[in-house]
């Protein structure tokens, strides 16, 4: 799934010498990792593949730009992160319409991910590890 930063050992979640709860250590931005699942969609089809990205993206894109209806799970999967979605702007926008979770029968888009989609497609997956995409990570 991902790679760890380099910096990265057995003290990254200790504070004190004793552990930092669960919540804190994954929403105060220490379980960062460099994204591994597009570079495996690469080894994948340089090996295997028998279409290209860009067409295997497409679906996933247009599901992200379209949207799909929100049903039960979805929306208790969201409670179930409420809290840590809210402390990130760009997530509670997202994830949280107007503050609230969103509501079984509306329609979910995520336009950022389904551009990221055909930008992965069209470019690379190198894309998110040297190009724009990485460069839009970092800021």
């Amino acid at each position: 799934r991902e790679t760890a930063p380099r910096s990265a050992d057995a003290a990254l979640f200790l504070e004190d010498g004793k552990p930092i709860p669960f919540e804190e250590g994954v929403t105060s931005g220490l379980a960062v990792g460099t994204p591994g699942t597009p570079a495996t969609w690469e080894r994948a089809l340089d090996a295997w593949g028998t279409k290209s990205l860009r067409t295997l993206l497409k679906p996933a894109e247009r599901l992200a730009r379209d949207g799909f209806v929100v049903d039960e799970t979805f929306r208790s999967q969201t409670a179930a992160n409420q809290a840590r979605f809210a402390d990130f702007p760009a997530s509670a926008k997202l994830f949280l319409p107007g503050g609230r979770l969103p509501a079984v029968g509306s329609v979910f888009k995520n336009p950022d991910l389904a551009r990221t989609y055909e930008k992965l497609g069209r470019k690379g997956v190198g894309e998110l590890y040297r190009g724009e995409l990485a460069d839009d990570i970092v800021r």
